[in-house]
């Protein structure tokens, strides 16, 4: 496995994973950082920031849904929390998100307002995409 860098989102709280984490992305540092991971169809690390310095708490997290752009570059993503494990040198999955879970999560897109939704284990942002633009 090639090494790579993932890029960091400091902010005052953790991620877990399956956990949606609404943001309002303004910065520019961040505008660029995200946007790439949009376009790469990447993650980036939310990190836990205090006083102190970065703590190495929280998880990586895929923008889930693009819910507004504006013209100056600011965004409203919705982002899921999500771990995969990397190698055997860490931490296990705990447990995998059964069909009827997946398709729970599914139902609850819908009902929270979005108009496609597509929820399975192996499912990326550009799943089906073009399903999802030409509806």
């Amino acid at each position: 496995m090639s090494k790579r860098l993932i890029p960091l989102f400091p902010l005052q709280l953790v991620v877990f994973p399956r956990t949606r984490l609404p943001l309002h992305i303004f910065e520019e540092r961040y505008k660029e950082m995200v946007g790439e991971a949009i376009r790469d169809e990447s993650e980036f690390g939310i990190v836990l920031a205090k006083d102190g310095g970065i703590l190495n708490a929280g998880c990586t997290v895929k923008v889930a849904k693009v819910l507004e752009m504006y013209a100056d570059g600011r965004m409203d993503i919705l982002t899921l929390g999500q771990y995969l494990r990397p190698s055997p040198q860490h931490l296990p999955i705990v447990r995998y998100v059964t069909p009827g879970e997946f398709a729970d999560l599914r139902t609850a897109g819908y009902e929270m307002g979005f108009q496609h939704v597509e929820s399975g284990p192996l499912v990326r942002s550009s799943y089906h995409a073009s399903h999802a633009v030409a509806g």
